[in-house]
């Protein structure tokens, strides 16, 4: 605990992974709540340096034992499937998340799964969910809509061409400067 709070992710890493071991070979000692917390570190520091098979594999056997951070790790889950390129798993992810996602990471990332994977209108639906939403995702995911209303229909491009106008106004730096 001492080396993530101290932000060393790899100290933590090395030890997690030995404690972990050990436990693996003493099942006998430590309640299941603590072998999940213990899983839950480790997953979360795997998750931080970016080791996504690692992570997926501690994540996926805590959300399917139906631990009480399976808010925090479907989330997650989503974002590590999207980043490897798995749309079809960030579809199946998509319907375990609550609708009442504030942020709109969910509907976001789910919009950009069906963008690349050419289901523009399942990804204008899921765009329109995160615009929505109000979160810190909402400009994106208006700016990401307009360009899937351009990419479906060039010849409503005037109407996007608005809906980029309207975001830039409000928009402030880099994100500015890409609308």
């Amino acid at each position: 605990m001492f080396e993530l709070a101290m932000d060393r992710p790899y100290p933590a890493l090395s030890r997690l992974e030995r404690v972990s071991a050990i436990v693996g070979q003493d099942s006998t000692g430590l309640p299941e709540s603590e072998r999940a917390a213990l899983h839950f570190l480790l997953s979360q520091t795997y998750y931080r340096l970016g080791m996504l098979s690692a992570f997926r594999r501690e994540a996926d056997g805590l959300v399917g034992g139906g631990t009480r951070y399976a808010t925090v790790l479907r989330p997650q889950l989503l974002v590590e499937a999207y980043r490897s390129g798995d749309y079809a798993r960030v579809a199946t992810l998509s319907r375990t998340q609550p609708a009442n996602d504030a942020t709109g990471l969910s509907a976001l990332v789910t919009g950009l799964a069906a963008y690349r994977s050419g289901d523009l209108a399942g990804a204008r639906t899921a765009f329109a969910r995160a615009g929505a939403s109000n979160g810190s995702f909402a400009p994106y995911a208006k700016y990401m809509d307009a360009l899937a209303q351009i990419r479906s229909d060039t010849g409503r491009a005037s109407n996007s061409v608005a809906g980029l106008e309207a975001i830039a106004t409000g928009a402030t730096g880099a994100f500015a400067d890409q609308v």
